[in-house]
């Protein structure tokens, strides 16, 4: 579990993200679609900002 706790207006902006399916206080659903190109671009060595950053 996250100890992240997302604001309202966090969660809003987050769901704005294409490769974001939906957002809560304490979790962020990713599509399916990026979570296969995090893995690729993690197997590469690639650190998860560089991707996030990169993908949407």
């Amino acid at each position: 579990m996250s100890k992240n706790i997302y604001t309202e207006f966090q969660i809003k902006e987050l769901e704005k993200n294409p490769n974001i399916i939906s957002a809560s206080e304490r979790s962020i659903y990713y599509s399916p679609e990026f979570k296969k190109i995090a893995v690729k671009e993690n197997k590469k060595g690639k650190a998860p900002y560089y991707f996030s950053a990169t993908c949407s």
